[in-house]
């Protein structure tokens, strides 16, 4: 799993239930969260948004890998990339902007 600076959650798992062959592959699912510690400008000050809830998207598949070789995952979240490692020392680099 790889957490982000601005709430991204990207992690890799075997939940293929909805594939052809569930007892094999890994999905990359993806959760984006929104920080309720944002700080509003009012005047020179800055005051707490505090009466903004924290939201969550719903959990997403970004990738599905039928191989079952990924072992390391890390997130970009500036520039919408996502590096995936796999155990024979390859790496894909996927970008969603």
């Amino acid at each position: 799993m790889a957490l982000g600076p601005f709430g991204t959650q990207v992690w890799f798992d075997s939940h293929t239930e909805d594939r052809l062959q569930p007892n094999q592959g890994q999905r990359l699912a993806a959760r984006m969260t929104a920080s309720t510690a944002m700080k509003v400008e009012v005047g020179m000050e800055y005051e707490d948004a505090s009466d903004q809830a924290a939201t969550s998207l719903a959990t997403s598949e970004l990738s599905y890998n039928a191989d079952d070789t990924w072992c390391k995952v890390a997130i970009d979240e500036e520039q919408g990339c996502t590096a995936l490692g796999h155990k024979e020392g390859r790496i894909d680099v996927i970008c969603y902007i």
